[in-house]
């Protein structure tokens, strides 16, 4: 947050070897994220004041932290963030709403996709009422934890006969947290899809209303569709021993990854 008049949301790591010469690719990482004006900044600030009271004690007062903003567009953007203190999990909530929410599309990117088995009924219901469910996530050779891959691995025969389509990114560690729903809709954020996320972790999420944003989201969905590979239920119930005893053993350990 800048000045309290500019944010910005995403799931960047701040990281020297994140850093990438050109927007489009990166050796190491793909990623995203939104820059914000207007009243949600303050939204977002606050997120972060709530953290920093806690860790300092210190409050942010007056118009030097949150001048007055006017709005300056016609997006509608709602902040849902979650504090590991038995507050409600409006992460999880946002994200589980949208799902059976979806008329026609629902595409999902992101890079550690281990959702639970109320999140992967109500996937699998979604697709079967006709809705072209898609996750992207990276392959296990691509991603950074390999072994979360292999325990989302263990839920995507579930998926995939449910009919939702599965695609692995193959260039890069694929990490943006995004959802886009019917071109209208669209998530941006730094939670995984996981529960550790939705209900452990102190997270964000930018819930977003604005057909433009969500067909440009929709069209990079579309391009790195062009560096995946997707998964045929078929084969993937043929997938050798290994992957297997390697899928399960690491999803014993999910709620930990």
């Amino acid at each position: 947050v800048l000045d309290g008049r500019v944010a910005f949301v995403g799931g960047h790591c701040i990281v020297d070897g994140w850093m990438c010469a050109s927007a489009d690719r990166c050796d190491d990482v793909r990623d995203l994220g939104v820059r914000l004006e207007g009243p949600a900044v303050h939204a977002v600030q606050a997120v972060f004041a709530e953290n920093w009271i806690e860790d300092s004690g210190e409050l942010f007062l007056g118009d030097a932290y949150f001048p007055r903003l006017e709005r300056v567009g016609d997006v509608a953007v709602h902040v849902a963030s979650i504090k590991a203190e038995g507050s409600p999990p409006a992460v999880k909530i946002l994200h589980h709403l949208v799902i059976c929410t979806a008329r026609k599309r629902l595409w999902i990117q992101n890079p550690y996709f281990l959702p639970d088995d109320e999140a992967i009924q109500a996937l699998c219901a979604t697709a079967r009422r006709g809705v072209d469910v898609r996750v992207m996530v990276p392959s296990a050779q691509a991603s950074d934890m390999p072994m979360v891959q292999h325990a989302a691995h263990h839920n995507f025969q579930a998926l995939l006969d449910g009919g939702v389509r599965i695609f692995e990114y193959q260039d890069c560690l694929l990490h943006q947290k995004v959802m886009t729903v019917d071109g209208v809709w669209c998530a941006i954020g730094s939670s995984n899809f996981d529960d550790r996320s939705f209900e452990t972790n102190d997270e964000i999420t930018l819930g977003i209303r604005d057909d433009a944003m969500a067909r440009c989201l929709e069209e990079i969905f579309q391009r790195d569709m062009q560096h995946a590979v997707e998964l045929d239920a078929a084969q993937w119930a043929r997938r050798g021993l290994w992957h297997r005893c390697k899928d399960g053993f690491f999803h014993v350990f999910n709620e930990l990854l």
